[in-house]
């Protein structure tokens, strides 16, 4: 599912009834748009649904594809076409109206294919479809109960656009369809996580352990999750700490005596989230020969939710981030985690290269090699571990 597509922002549907001016600008939709659409996670359900979160929200989307004419000839025009005529349609505007006005969220978004043609033109012909969706809030509810919420709303959008739109035929995205639609929300300067794996699949995360405004981390995290892209035994999420803002430890009791811990509500979903994650990556910066104190700050403020689970360090800085990554090795052992062995180390040679000259840190073959060599670790260990916490808590089970 390549090619141009529209991203509804956020606040899309409650932007509906203010002002005036043409369908695009009332519904604040842009063309890849600049500003990153930023999740925790995507993933597909029982292959009719996609989930989404995004801190502690969310939300649980039904999608349908939707042809706008049975004739192909009609579906066939060059893009800007497309999208002046699906947009002018007084029909579509009508429609989306009384949906609004209906509360019923939705999103809007064109699939536009290239067509398949002998030679190149200079005015390109696509095929194209909609894709409508609409979602329900799925925070604090059973899947059964979101399920049967969003199918409803999914009932009422599909006859609105039978009624609105007679000579299209309407349907619902099928599982490889909703991967490829998933995968097409991330932005091109953003990499494409793979999000959709079964429950076997391992479910890393990967923590970025700077906060500064012009921080490097974001080379190696990208470079992470590129190479993640193209692994199958497991799962990859970011953690940016810049999105946690959790307070420095204050606590009268360390949070691995059982009655300590926080009461913020922030460190609570920190804790939450870190629960959910089978092993992590975390990108190291060295500053004074040590780690961050934000990365460091990240690890005291859980402990049961680190315990029996691997780790693997990308640093960079002096020496390869190689005094921090030794300094934070200490600490989660003493968090009853598993450092593994090798570790990626972006030394001032790559560091400038990327910085200065250009570069990417792929035309360094031997971080590649080290990139490897820590995923094939972490997913070694991330089994192992895996398997004996779920039977430790098996045992503990039977015998309560």
């Amino acid at each position: 599912m390549k090619g141009e597509k529209l991203v509804a922002e956020e606040d899309a549907v409650s932007g509906l009834g203010r002002g005036a001016g043409n369908l695009f600008s009332r519904l604040r939709w842009k063309l890849t748009s600049s500003v990153p659409i930023k999740l925790d996670s995507i993933s597909v359900v029982e292959g009719r649904y996609l989930a989404t979160s995004k801190s502690n929200n969310h939300r649980l989307f039904s999608l349908l594809r939707v042809r706008l004419s049975d004739s192909v000839e009609e579906s066939k025009l060059d893009y800007s076409a497309a999208v002046r005529i699906t947009l002018q349609h007084q029909r579509m505007k009508g429609l989306l109206d009384g949906l609004h006005r209906a509360r019923i969220p939705f999103l809007y978004t064109m699939m536009v294919v290239p067509s398949n043609q002998d030679e190149e033109e200079e005015n390109q012909i696509f095929e194209f479809d909609l894709v409508v969706g609409t979602w329900v809030d799925a925070r604090g509810k059973e899947l059964q109960e979101a399920r049967l919420e969003c199918e409803q709303n999914a009932s009422t959008l599909a006859a609105t656009l039978s009624v609105g739109l007679p000579n299209s035929s309407v349907r619902r995205l099928t599982r490889n369809e909703l991967t490829s639609f998933a995968q097409s929300l991330l932005l091109p300067a953003e990499p494409r996580l793979r999000q959709v794996a079964d429950s076997t699949t391992l479910k890393l995360a990967l923590i970025i352990g700077s906060t500064r405004p012009n921080r490097f981390a974001d080379v190696p995290a990208r470079w992470v999750a590129e190479g993640a892209a193209e692994r199958s035994d497991f799962t990859l999420e970011f953690l940016d700490l810049r999105e946690w803002p959790l307070p420095f430890f204050d606590q009268p009791a360390s949070p691995a005596r059982g009655g300590g811990g926080y009461s913020n509500p922030v460190v609570e979903r920190w804790q939450d989230r870190v629960r959910e994650f089978d092993g992590f990556i975390a990108t190291a910066a060295e500053y004074n020969h040590g780690p961050t104190a934000v990365r460091k700050n990240a690890f005291d403020t859980a402990y049961t939710e680190w315990n029996k689970k691997p780790i693997g360090f990308v640093g960079y800085g002096g020496v390869g981030g190689a005094r921090a990554v030794e300094q934070l090795r200490m600490t989660v052992v003493a968090l009853q985690m598993v450092s593994v062995a090798r570790a990626v180390h972006i030394g001032l040679e790559a560091s400038l290269g990327v910085m200065m000259h250009g570069k990417a840190l792929d035309d360094y073959p031997y971080l590649a090699e080290s990139r490897t060599a820590m995923f094939d670790e972490l997913v070694w260990w991330g089994n192992a571990l895996k398997a004996a916490r779920e039977a430790s808590a098996l045992a503990a089970a039977i015998a309560a």
